[in-house]
């Protein structure tokens, strides 16, 4: 099995790259940039399995068309330093079929992106209001055998803390946190083994109760802490600022 990584990268004004050349590399699609006058096309690019633009309910329809987003999305940056989009590049093992992929980054990214998203805009000034996501222990390393699980998790943490820092930077009222479990007993497991019936006290060394995840929950929504993990070493529940490095932009 090939050694995965997962990677965020920014596109930038500054350094002579283009949204649009970047949606056309990645799409395999031959589009036309307004910005420069050029036509964008990557003729070795082959193999593309599958493409898609989610938007969300409120965005313009017409935004659906690859070509017209990515150059209103250049077009709304207006300084030689902008940054016009970010790139996540996520390695999947080719050993995984390729359904079980999708449903994977469709669950832990894009679905927890868009939710994430759209209730931060109704909720940014209410007071009180808190984004717990879900995430895993698993999103601060990289597990044998759930490589494209632990990497779905890397987004899920990198996502939140990245908008609980921006929301704080910004003023806003609402909060986002993270809550990081380790093996807990719940019936996930029986789904994704298959399986009618599983001893945890046989087969699982360390793990949590249900019970016991749902009062670290507690502890985090009481909080100010924007992490709440599971420390794989002791397996005590900790609180915590961010684990990822923030890089602010200058105001």
């Amino acid at each position: 099995m090939p050694c995965p990584h997962f990677d965020v990268k920014i596109i930038q004004r500054s350094k002579r790259q283009s949204a649009v050349a970047s949606a056309a590399y990645q799409s395999g699609e031959r589009l036309f940039s307004q910005y420069d006058q050029k036509q964008k096309y990557y003729s070795h690019k082959s193999e593309i399995v599958h493409t898609e633009i989610l938007l969300p309910p409120h965005a313009p329809p017409e935004y659906a068309d690859r070509n017209t987003l990515w150059n209103a999305a250049e077009a709304a940056e207006k300084q030689w330093n902008s940054q016009l989009a970010r790139r996540f590049v996520l390695a999947i093992p080719r050993e995984l079929p390729r359904s079980q992929c999708a449903d994977l980054i469709r669950v832990n990214m894009e679905a927890l992106a868009i939710l994430s998203t759209l209730f931060a805009k109704d909720h940014l000034m209410t007071e009180g209001a808190q984004i717990i996501n879900v995430s895993s222990i698993g999103g601060y390393f990289i597990g044998e055998r759930g490589v494209i699980y632990t990497s779905t998790k890397f987004f899920v943490n990198a996502f939140t803390e990245g908008l609980a820092q921006e929301l704080i930077r910004s003023g806003a009222k609402l909060r986002a946190k993270v809550l990081a479990p380790a093996e807990t007993e719940t019936e996930f497991k029986l789904h994704y083994l298959g399986i009618n019936e599983f001893d945890y006290q046989t087969n699982i060394p360390k793990y949590h109760t249900a019970r016991q995840m749902a009062g670290f929950l507690m502890e985090l929504y009481d909080s100010d802490s924007i992490v709440g993990k599971v420390n794989r070493d002791t397996y005590e529940f900790e609180l915590r600022g961010p684990v990822y490095p923030f890089m602010a932009v200058p105001k």
